[in-house]
Parts: C-alpha cells; sequence; structure tokens
C-alpha cells in the first residue's frame, strides 16, 4: 500500500508539474516572440539584414517554436474541449494558477481575441495563431509595429507558414488520407503516412528514403485534392500584388517598389492604426502572399518542393528530351544539377524507358539519353534516388568528353547566384532552366535570364562596351526559347489562384 501511495503521489506530482510548465509556456509565448522581434531590430543597429547569429542572441527562434508549439496544443485542447467538461483536476489548477499567480499572468495573457478573429471560431488552430502570434507582430496595433520585422525574410517564411498550415492543416489532412488520391505518395512520402494515420501532416523521419517507383500523379489528381480548379495558368505579377494594394489604399498609404527589384513595399505611415485589419492582411501587407493561396501550397511548403512534378509535364519533358537525343548521331547525357533528392532524375528515366519502348514497338529507331543527377549537398537534402555529390563545375567537368551532346537541367536554382556561366563555358549543348523566371526567385535576372531591368549599370562601362546591354547567353552563342507548352503544365511552390509562376525556358547553341 505504501508503494501504491508513492506512486499516486509521484503521477499526482508529475501531471502538477507538466500543467505547471504548460501554462507558463503558454503565458511565456508571446511576450518572448514580441520582445525578441524588438531586439533583433536593436542588435542589427535598426537594420533588418539576414543574420542567423543575430536572431538566436534574440531568442526569436526559440520563440517562434514556442508559438509554434503552444498554437498546436491549443487548438487540440480547444477541440478536445469540444467533446468533454474539464476535470476536477484541471479546475483545481486553473484556480490554483489564477490565485498565485493572476497579477503575472494578466500582464503576460494574450489580450483577448480581437473581432477580425472571431470569423476563426470554426478553425482552432486558426484561432489559437490568431491569439498567440497577433499581438507579437503587432503590440501596439501600428504600422510601426510591423516595420520592426518586415525585412526579417526568414521570420516572414516562417510565419506564413504558420498561418498556411492553420488555415489549411485541415483541408490537408483529409486531401492526404483519400484512397482515391493515393497516388500523390509517389511525390509526397506524407501522403503515404497520412493514409495510414490521418491526424499526422508531418513526414516520417525517414521520409527521405527512396520512395516508389510509381510515375507522379496526375494534373487532375493535384488540382481535384487542393481544390485547384479556378487557379490560372498564366503568370500575373499584377494581380498577385492587388490585395495589397487595395489594403495600402485603405490605410491611406501608397506602395513603392524596392529600388532594383520588382519587390512592393507599402508606404504608410508608422503611427497608422492597423486594428481593422485581420492577421491575414498583415501577413499580406508583409510580403507573406497569403491570400490567394491553399492547401496545395501548404503541402509544398511542409514536403519542401519547390516544383511539383506531375506525370503530364514529366512525360512533356521526356518526350522533348528524347526527341532531341534523337536529333544527333552520338549519345546524349541529360545532366541534372543541383538535383537535390533525385525525384525528377527519377521520374524522366522512367518515362524515358515508357517512351523508348513504345517507339521501339512501332518501328522507330530510338536512342535513350543517360540521366544524371548531381548536387553539392550544401542543402544538405538527403537524395531518394541515386545523386552524384559533385557541384556544377565538377559535374560539367565530369560528363562532357562522355557524350556528343549534353544537355544540363536545372530546377529552381538558388536565388541571385548565375549557374548558367559554368554551364557554358563547361560546354553545354542546351540548358534547360525550370523555375521562375526574369523577375523571380531563381538565379539572376540579369546574368541569367538577360532581363536589362536588373542590369546594374555604369555610365563609364557603357561608353566602353556596347555588349553591356547584351544578355551573357547570347554572347556566348546561345538562343533562348521558352518551352510555353511545358510550362503549362507546371505547379510550383509559389503559385496561386490568381498566378502561376513556374516556367521552363530552354538555351541552346
Amino acid at each position: 500500500s505504501g508503494a501504491a501511495l508513492r506512486r499516486t503521489a509521484d503521477r499526482t506530482c508529475s501531471m502538477i508539474l507538466t500543467t505547471l510548465i504548460t501554462k507558463v509556456n503558454k503565458h511565456l509565448a508571446t511576450p518572448l516572440l514580441r520582445s525578441g522581434l524588438t531586439l533583433r531590430v536593436s542588435l542589427g543597429g535598426g537594420v533588418i539584414r539576414p543574420n542567423p547569429y543575430l536572431d538566436y542572441l534574440s531568442l526569436v527562434p526559440w520563440a517562434q517554436r514556442l508559438v509554434s508549439f503552444e498554437v498546436r496544443s491549443a487548438a487540440q485542447q480547444i477541440r478536445t474541449e469540444q467533446d468533454r467538461e474539464p476535470t476536477a483536476f484541471d479546475k483545481f489548477v486553473d484556480v490554483a494558477w489564477d490565485r498565485l499567480f493572476e497579477n503575472a499572468s494578466r500582464a503576460m495573457s494574450p489580450p483577448p481575441p480581437s473581432p477580425s478573429s472571431q470569423a476563426h471560431v470554426d478553425n482552432p488552430q486558426l484561432q489559437a495563431l490568431q491569439t498567440y502570434l497577433r499581438p507579437a507582430l503587432v503590440p501596439n496595433e501600428q504600422w510601426g509595429d510591423v516595420v520592426r520585422w518586415y525585412f526579417n525574410t526568414r521570420f516572414v517564411k516562417w510565419a506564413r507558414m504558420e498561418y498556411l498550415a492553420a488555415k489549411y492543416g485541415d483541408d490537408v489532412r483529409m486531401a492526404l488520407s483519400m484512397p482515391k488520391y493515393g497516388d500523390l505518395s509517389s511525390v509526397l512520402p506524407m501522403a503515404a503516412a497520412a493514409a495510414t494515420n490521418s491526424s499526422n501532416t508531418a513526414a516520417p523521419k525517414d521520409a527521405s528514403i527512396s520512395i516508389s517507383s510509381s510515375p507522379p500523379p496526375s494534373a487532375s489528381t493535384l488540382i481535384k485534392a487542393f481544390n485547384m480548379k479556378h487557379w490560372t495558368k498564366e503568370k500575373n505579377s499584377d494581380a498577385v500584388s492587388d490585395r495589397m494594394r487595395e489594403i495600402v489604399s485603405n490605410l491611406g498609404g501608397r506602395v513603392v517598389p524596392i529600388p532594383g527589384s520588382v519587390v512592393l513595399f507599402p508606404d504608410i505611415k508608422p503611427d497608422t492604426d492597423v486594428s481593422s485589419l485581420s492577421l491575414e492582411d498583415i501577413l499580406e501587407l508583409a510580403g507573406g502572399h497569403v491570400s490567394s493561396c491553399g492547401p496545395f501550397n501548404v503541402v509544398c511548403e511542409e514536403a519542401g518542393l519547390y516544383e511539383f512534378w506531375t506525370r503530364e509535364y514529366i512525360d512533356a519533358l521526356a518526350t522533348y528530351l528524347l526527341d532531341r537525343a534523337n536529333a544527333v548521331d552520338g549519345d546524349t547525357v541529360v545532366l541534372d544539377v543541383g538535383a537535390g533528392d533525385g525525384m525528377l532524375a527519377h521520374f524522366l528515366r522512367n518515362s524515358m524507358a515508357v517512351r523508348s519502348s513504345s517507339r521501339g514497338k512501332a518501328g522507330s529507331a530510338s536512342r535513350t539519353p543517360t540521366i544524371v543527377a548531381t548536387d553539392d549537398g550544401s542543402w544538405r537534402i538527403r537524395p531518394r534516388f541515386d545523386v552524384e555529390t559533385l557541384d556544377v563545375r565538377e559535374a560539367m567537368s565530369k560528363h562532357r568528353d562522355e557524350c556528343q551532346q549534353l544537355i544540363v537541367l536545372c530546377s529552381w536554382m538558388p536565388m541571385g547566384v548565375d549557374w548558367t556561366a559554368h554551364m557554358r563555358t563547361g560546354g553545354a549543348d542546351e540548358i534547360i532552366l525550370i523555375g521562375e523566371c526574369d523577375d523571380g526567385n531563381c538565379g539572376d535576372n540579369w546574368a541569367t535570364w538577360g532581363n536589362p531591368e536588373f542590369r546594374e549599370e555604369d555610365a563609364e562601362d557603357e561608353l566602353q562596351d556596347n555588349n553591356l546591354h547584351v544578355p551573357s547567353y547570347e554572347i556566348d552563342g546561345y538562343k533562348r526559347n521558352d518551352l510555353v507548352d511545358l510550362s503549362r503544365l507546371q505547379f510550383s511552390r509559389f503559385d496561386s489562384s490568381v498566378s502561376s509562376n513556374s516556367k521552363s525556358v530552354s538555351f541552346r547553341k
């Protein structure tokens, strides 16, 4: 009996301790994030630039994790409380907490939800996010609060993901758990997990291992699963910013472009009241681009996908590459650089094998190119398929002499860098770039794409060299060809209902 009493006492103490820790975290999350964002500005001398060291010194990443955890816990609690009454123990702890820590609790607790959040009562996670995040973002409900973190791109990215996951998480869980959308698992490891556990949207720990050899899902499956029937397939940059312009206009401000980019900045007086704005509107003003998104964007964010491969796109690209391989007499190597997990190369191999076999049965001779995936590993993406650990220069040097024709693929080249110069000097016969082009997040808008609006001008250099106005690829003897039919088949991470951003572009000698 003594041992039983001790076990009971241990369990009771453990329950009390766990509950107290939960309550402390609940009241600490918002103030810590609010203070951290302010400290981050001070540590940066009033200027926000990407700097993970300053982020950690200001405790912002830790506060973000705490808010994320509390939002999910609060949402789960709301769902649970809808189905049951609080226990006597729950009531005892609540009363004890209020009596012992009443003043501190009032000072640290998030304020009651604003009127704009009442529409979220049917979505517990969005309701919880509104309660925890908004007071940290706009503690004084003024535009000057937003300016503290506006240019902190890492933070804005996190806030965007938290909002989209809260708003569309239930839709994602439902879609991934439905058997009729089972072929999504060929691209999304988390879909396989959801099929057996509908409450889990996170990828399993071993999600990076090789997934099935089945083809990617069809575009129709993707559209039906994530309700994208009315999404446009055309790029429309103005439509993307329409909501921002509307909000800014209502606040009496104006939208101005940031010099040297197409990014728009809301020029609003710091003391402007933003209490009438929803959390979505605040994030939209901050460049989060959340107003025209949906469950598809959540899936891409959680799975780490920039381009979502579909059966139609893979088959069309495979057909294009087969035609290019059969246009020459010798062997062709298709080199996928920056291949990440190797999924694109894997799908292309399988599709080409089927198409080459069909051509052979039809009596047409067909040469199938060799497809090689390479990546330098700097992004620490664990391969799901065969990927050679080589950077762009090493890959070009190794494989150029293995074939008569070298075609280089690159999907979503990192922003602000240009690999195409190495590809051209390395002897590529054709370069196919997949991703945002001309004014987006892939490569250098001038050096890679030849967009003159992003060329750095120097009056003295202009007088000395007329070639400064000519794109580098043209100087090297390459001609650009936008692959429009392929582009219409694409789906990417930053697509929305009003604009389709990713394209396929060829540069050929």
